[in-house]
């Protein structure tokens, strides 16, 4: 219901608009201090933290993510139900690659889908606000994935384990480095996951 646009050229500002409602509601119209939510882009901004991260030679995106993810060394992928129903798992033929979480191909289930692996990661709480990314992380791990490593693109929680992997490759928490990667650097001084 609202929109507002500001575009930048030659390092000066070029023109500003605002439309629309902020609060359809209350009939708050939009404005330039209007506070936005902007959801996905959360997903350039962690792929910018952890990108970082690689120019200063901290991974290797060719390694296998459990050089610097532990938990990820005993990954099972699904491979059908057994007779009693239960999961049949087998180790994967390569192991999940730094590179596969960046693209969405390392495997793990989707909570959307119908499958029995999306059934279990929903059973684990895996999207749980309540958890750290390291839980999260841990969690994520013991859960088959839902297809080979790099067979395949399914989007899903890959950006949240990238998320966990600049924190052990920084050593600090994943708010502090967007803080000091990103924010800081672009004087984002009002952005936050959260509004306080």
């Amino acid at each position: 219901v609202g929109v507002s646009a500001l575009v930048h050229e030659r390092g000066r500002e070029a023109y500003f608009g605002a439309y629309g409602m902020a609060d359809r509601e209350a009939g708050r119209p939009m404005a330039r201090d209007t506070l936005a939510q902007i959801h996905s882009m959360t997903k350039p901004v962690t792929g910018v933290v952890l990108m970082s991260l690689y120019e200063d030679g901290l991974f290797d995106l060719d390694a296998p993510l459990s050089r610097y993810l532990p938990e990820y060394a005993g990954v099972r992928v699904y491979a059908g139900d057994n007779a009693d129903g239960t999961p049949r798992l087998e180790a994967p033929a390569r192991p999940i690659l730094v590179r596969d979480i960046l693209r969405h191909t390392a495997g793990f289930a989707a909570a959307s889908e119908k499958d029995t692996p999306a059934k279990l990661y929903r059973e684990a709480d895996i999207d749980s606000r309540g958890i750290t990314l390291a839980r999260m992380s841990e969690r994520l791990a013991t859960l088959p994935l839902a297809y080979e490593p790099g067979t395949r693109w399914l989007y899903g929680i890959s950006v949240d384990v990238q998320a966990r992997l600049a924190e052990a490759l920084a050593g600090r928490p994943f708010g502090q480095l967007v803080r000091e990667r990103v924010l800081q650097p672009l004087r984002m001084d009002e952005t936050a996951y959260y509004v306080p």
